[in-house]
């Protein structure tokens, strides 16, 4: 009868897990719009537009657009128009995440109890490493390092299928294609076909073969008549990105500041650590009274327990808060669970282990490539070791068996609380926030739900549900279609971010070097046009909050403009000023 009670409760559970995920989704796909988000589509469609790769386009991450191209080519030939499109987006970037989820879920299943099985698919369908659904470089990245990571799983297993192991090596193609320092994570994938292939030569010439032609043959595309002008550009998208192509001094800096802020934090996990000690202690002498012996493993498992879920309800209630950066401090979980995880690595057997050490070695080279090799903080990137909490739960339900059937206990619910618990939060913080990311106190009204007042009617983003940013985005949508026409060359100048999708308001050609998010306006720009003197722009669209300029300052593009544009016209719009040339619209 408990029996039956247990498992009707964890069925109860695990459907309302469900449900909160289903609808989160559902509410993700019209509250989504983040200007990382409108860059991708962006970019996308420039290339749709017929734009060259590397020569005409510079943007940083333009090697991930091809996934969204082959989507947004279906939608621009189903509509014949932009209007709509980031819904579109987010509601293809949740449908690819789903699957990768399910085939995570389906790949580990046979290695551990359901009820974690469960708990893996939830968390991969609720965490993401940026706030934003659609297929942009970052989910990208993390949805083909799953699949690297079942494609190795599976060959490693025994299944000996030679074609497990090249789509492996493809799916790490795309993985770099999607992040291009994801070259690196090629590293740990040698390591585990030293470690567990029974071929071990063959096996890593047959990966590393795959890999060296894919890439030889995507260079020589775009090298091919010109290798000097493709190492120019390959320069100039480098150098000119002045937010993310930043030295090691400063990433060491940033590294630096994460580390210090987390130490200033220590009391808060130090004070949760000793509670969840004393509730460990408390069990075990109501255990001793019981007449039940507890095992050192299980004390410091139930320990473990206790300060997870300490931990998660301490982010529900925003402890630590006292800034805006403690709001990625919640992510430090990441690295006390990978503790726990690999110190109960001795309840594996051999195949468990490599499986878990699969999961470990790939999910930690995206999370140092990108550490590493991107403007990214410490906070910010540990997002991308999603894979690695996903096959953390393997080792330590396999220790709580353990512990359990050495002391003959019947199953509990306490293994899985901490789990749930944080299934649970998830599902709230996606549900709560606009963008899927919890914030401090002082800014909650801003960043929730309850802050959105206002629905896009036009363009590339009607339908999306957001802030302040939806009624600019309208109001820009009208004097667009007003001010300029089809066919019209267009550079938007905009800073410190860009929203990339107002180029979708009108079907012009796009005369920048970039449609990155946080655009840097430099010398940079006129070279691009001395390469493509054809991307010159007839019509420049600035930026404008009552009457300043919002595009950096001084720089040599707002010089040009004002020095060499030589407008015929200049019309102040609502939140954009108009230079318009080649004749009076």
């Amino acid at each position: 009868m408990e029996k039956s009670r247990r498992e009707l409760w964890m069925k109860v559970v695990v459907a309302g897990l469900v449900l909160g995920t289903f609808l989160i989704n559902i509410k993700n796909i019209f509250t989504s719009c983040h200007v990382d988000a409108e860059y991708q589509v962006a970019m996308a469609y420039r290339m749709l537009r017929g734009d060259r790769m590397f020569s005409e386009m510079w943007e940083s991450h333009q090697t991930s657009a091809f996934f969204l191209v082959f989507f947004e080519w279906i939608y621009l030939k189903v509509t014949g128009t932009t209007t709509g499109i980031m819904i579109y987006a987010n509601t293809i970037g949740i449908l690819c995440r789903t699957v990768v989820a399910f085939i995570l879920y389906g790949t580990l299943k046979k290695y551990v109890d359901k009820k974690v099985a469960y708990a893996i698919l939830i968390l991969a369908l609720n965490l993401y490493p940026k706030d934003v659904m659609l297929p942009d470089f970052a989910n990208m990245q993390l949805w083909f390092a799953v699949l690297l990571i079942c494609c190795l799983i599976v060959y490693l297993e025994g299944s000996g299928k030679v074609r497990w192991l090249i789509m492996g090596a493809l799916c790490l193609c795309l993985e770099v294609l999607s992040y291009p320092s994801c070259a690196l994570v090629w590293i740990p994938c040698m390591i585990l076909l030293g470690m567990y292939s029974q071929r071990k030569k063959r096996d890593m010439g047959i990966f590393t073969g795959v890999c060296a032609a894919s890439g030889a043959l995507y260079l020589i595309y775009f090298v091919r008549g010109n290798p000097q002008k493709f190492i120019q550009f390959i320069y100039e998208i480098w150098s000119g990105d002045e937010s993310h192509a930043v030295g090691l001094e400063v990433r060491l800096q940033l590294l630096g500041k994460d580390f210090v802020a987390l130490a200033a934090d220590f009391k808060y996990f130090l004070v949760m650590a000793l509670l969840a000690l004393l509730f460990a202690v408390i069990g075990r002498v109501i255990c001793k009274k019981r007449g039940s012996e507890v095992t050192a493993g299980h004390f410091w498992l139930t320990a473990f327990s206790w300060f997870t879920a300490i931990y998660v309800l301490a982010y529900l209630v925003h402890l630590p808060a006292e800034e805006a950066s403690t709001k990625y401090h919640f992510f430090a979980l990441y690295f006390f669970v990978e503790a726990a995880a690999f110190l109960c690595m001795r309840y594996l057997n051999e195949q468990e282990k490599c499986v878990f050490l699969t999961g470990q070695l790939i999910g930690f080279g995206g999370f140092i490539a990108t550490l590493f090799l991107s403007d990214c903080g410490l906070f910010t990137t540990i997002p991308y070791m999603i894979p690695n909490l996903c096959v953390s739960l393997i080792p330590l339900e396999k220790a709580w068996a353990a512990e359990r059937k050495k002391q003959e206990k019947k199953e509990t619910f306490l293994p899985f609380a901490p789990i749930v618990l944080l299934c649970a939060v998830m599902i709230f913080r996606n549900a709560v926030y606009v963008n899927g990311w919890m914030v401090v106190p002082a800014n909650f009204r801003e960043d929730s739900i309850f802050g959105v007042d206002w629905t896009a009617d036009y363009g590339p983003l009607k339908g999306i549900v957001n802030r302040e940013g939806t009624y600019v985005a309208d109001m820009s949508y009208e004097e667009w279609k007003r001010l300029i026409h089809p066919g019209d060359k267009v550079l938007i100048l905009s800073y410190p971010t860009l929203t990339a999708t107002t180029y979708l308001y009108e079907d012009v050609e796009i005369c920048a070097d970039s449609v990155i998010s946080t655009p840097t306006y430099s010398e940079r720009m006129m070279s691009y046009w001395k390469e493509n003197p054809d991307k010159y722009p007839d019509v420049v669209v600035v930026k404008c909050y009552g009457g300043t300029m919002m595009a950096g300052g001084e720089n040599p593009v707002v010089k040009w403009l004002t020095e060499e544009f030589d407008a015929e016209q200049v019309i102040d719009g609502n939140y954009w000023r108009y230079y318009l040339r080649n004749g009076i619209k």
